[in-house]
């Protein structure tokens, strides 16, 4: 099957399945051509959506580092500390929007839009 590969072609067939919404309802029968239509212009629109515009979680481990906490990023040149999690959690993103600045092509980890996932190293924590 064939794919989106443009941005053109994208919000073509984003205003094309728009105007099929319009068109088709759940009464629809499966063998209209329209209906057909919005199902594979559909599957296009967010196949091209999840590859181009979908943000992937970034795990951020907190562990205990005796005096204090410390945070970091696998696969990421971003670490920092902080004396409890609020102050861990508005660190590491300081660290890495100043890791950003300085590097236009980031890692893979953080290149594109993201979300951050806070996990605790809950053994650090217990061993410690």
């Amino acid at each position: 099957m064939t794919r989106i590969t443009r941005k053109e072609q994208y919000e073509w067939a984003v205003k094309k399945v728009e105007g099929l919404l319009n068109r088709v309802t759940d009464t629809t029968p499966p063998e209209d051509p329209d209906r057909i239509e919005l199902e594979l212009l559909s599957n296009l629109v967010a196949d091209y959506s999840e590859e181009h515009f979908a943000q992937h979680t970034v795990e951020v481990i907190i562990e205990n580092a005796g005096t204090n906490l410390c945070a970091y990023i696998k696969d990421a040149p971003v670490c920092t500390v902080g004396d409890n999690l609020k102050e861990i959690i508005e660190n590491i993103k300081e660290a890495i929007s100043l890791y950003l600045e300085e590097n236009p092509n980031p890692c893979d980890a953080l290149n594109g839009d993201f979300t951050l996932e806070f996990k605790i190293d809950a053994e650090t924590f217990l061993n410690h």
